[in-house]
């Protein structure tokens, strides 16, 4: 498709655009584009499968499948094949009726509202409401000296595994990642072909997990100790060469592979092209939406997961970290705001805000079917905490799994396409294991000693109702933390 050249000086620069249909819907029909099959949007696709009519859907993605980012240590880990981690978006979007175009975008024009991608035979799409989600970038790769040509990015995260195993020299391995979880997984998967790897992170703050408790930060240094993985803090790259890191100090850190896991950095679409159209971005070049997850600057567009940041949340709250589980849980939202916005008659109504919690259950895999989770200042660890996650996970992608979802023969009142997605400690369990967590009561004291436990013994069920009950009572939460304090002095958060 051949679009109109951006111009820097006016914000709809579209006087040569190729002829095509503009015609916007009329009053009865709505056309709502979504860019991106991340975390929030799987969850609209399928909820879009119950839609009026006249509400036309077509989702883009350059890929027919996503990677569900909770799973992507696992992977590495070689706990799961990479095709386990997919979110297959081409039949999910068939089930839902919705059109799906493997494309990438490369422009919008939002005062006409049309949209550009990278085929040439395609014309440009023309939409009444848009919702972004396209995720991120490795933060600074493109930016320090050397990291793009000398180092292994972790986004996409969909290449990362191939990537690792291309950078594996067979002898002796000496790695520098910014990674926790990754260190972990990486010197798992590896040492089935070397038992040679050294595993170096370089953080460049002064603690690992500085908002855990003193508990969880000595658990997390105690496994990283027993795997080797030396930490180093206050770290920060001045540029990379083909065999080192040369930090701002002048410290030469070797490496043989070289792991770019600096976090997120905002998407170029959405730093660049999108934010010299006129769609408000911050410095750092992510998406500014309310937290309704609507654009500060243009209301028919939404942003969601890793791609925004939300501003003008209750007390000053910041916007929270780029993690998946924030997506997951503002998936909901998402859904009933776009639906509200798509209907003229609905806009009346207001949309709802979306409340990111400041507390859940962290879990980080550590190789080994083994993982470590933070709840409550306590530290849990052992294969228990896996099985917890992996079932949280394989649970979370059934939900978008066509095989596991009705036909619409099959489709009730009470439809598959209407179930909440949920992750962690809000995941949805089988009738049988809820009803047997439901007998299961312990004691403050038994609980507290249940969650110290690292034996591959505990029912991780039982566990996870422990903690599930703990969110909800206060009083129990109190008692087992003061249990639990009596083997080791804890500093527990303060819990609304």
């Amino acid at each position: 498709m051949l679009r109109p050249t951006l111009s820097s000086s006016s914000s709809s620069s579209l006087s040569n655009a190729p002829s095509t249909d503009t015609t916007h819907s009329n009053a009865d029909s709505q056309h709502l584009v979504l860019v991106g099959g991340g975390h929030g949007h799987v969850q609209v696709i399928k909820a879009l499968r119950n839609r009026p009519s006249n509400l036309r859907v077509t989702l883009l993605d350059a890929t027919d499948a996503a990677s569900y980012s909770g799973m992507v240590p696992g992977c590495i880990a070689d706990a799961y094949t990479p095709e386990q981690t997919l979110l297959r978006l081409r039949p999910l979007a068939e089930w839902a009726g919705i059109d799906f175009r493997q494309e990438k975008v490369v422009d919008v024009d939002f005062e006409r509202k049309l949209l550009y991608t990278d085929q040439p035979d395609s014309d440009a799409l023309s939409f009444d409401v848009l919702s972004l989600d396209i995720g991120s970038t490795s933060r600074d790769w493109q930016d320090v000296p050397g990291a793009a040509e000398f180092t292994i990015p972790t986004r996409p995260i969909d290449q990362l595994v191939r990537r690792l195993d291309a950078a594996l020299d067979g002898v002796r391995a000496r790695v520098a990642t910014a990674g926790i979880e990754l260190s972990m997984a990486i010197t798992t998967r590896w040492k089935h072909f070397t038992p040679n790897v050294d595993c170096t992170v370089l953080d460049a703050g002064s603690q690992l997990v500085p908002h855990e408790s003193p508990t969880a930060r000595r658990k997390l240094q105690s496994i990283l100790r027993d795997k080797h993985i030396t930490v180093r803090h206050d770290c920060h790259v001045d540029h990379v060469t083909a065999d080192a890191v040369v930090l701002t100090s002048g410290d030469r850190i070797p490496f043989t592979c070289c792991v770019w896991a600096t976090g997120a950095g905002a998407h170029t679409l959405a730093r660049t092209t999108l934010a010299q159209r006129g769609l408000e971005v911050d410095k750092y070049g992510w998406i500014r939406v309310h937290p309704t997850l609507q654009s500060t600057s243009h209301d028919f567009v939404f942003a969601a997961g890793d791609c925004n940041t939300i501003v003008g949340l209750p007390e000053d709250q910041p916007s929270p970290p780029k993690a998946g589980v924030y997506a997951v849980r503002s998936g909901p939202v998402l859904i009933e705001n776009l639906m509200r916005y798509s209907y003229p008659a609905d806009r009346a109504s207001a949309l709802v805000p979306y409340t990111p919690q400041d507390d859940f259950l962290k879990l980080l895999v550590c190789g080994d079917h083994q993982a470590m989770g933070f709840r409550f200042g306590l530290a849990l660890y052992g294969s228990w905490v896996f099985r917890m996650k992996d079932q949280i996970d394989r649970n979370f992608m059934k939900l978008f799994d066509v095989a596991h979802l009705p036909t619409r023969d099959d489709t009730t009142g009470s439809d598959a396409a209407a179930s909440p997605t949920r992750q962690y400690d809000d995941s949805d369990d089988d009738d049988d294991n809820e009803s047997k967590k439901e007998k299961v009561r312990l004691s403050a004291m038994d609980a507290a000693a249940l969650l110290r436990r690292t034996d591959d013994d505990v029912d991780f069920q039982v566990a996870q109702s422990v903690l599930r009950r703990m969110a909800a009572d206060d009083s129990y939460r109190r008692d087992v933390l003061a249990h639990a304090a009596e083997h080791e002095t804890i500093e527990s958060p303060v819990h609304g």
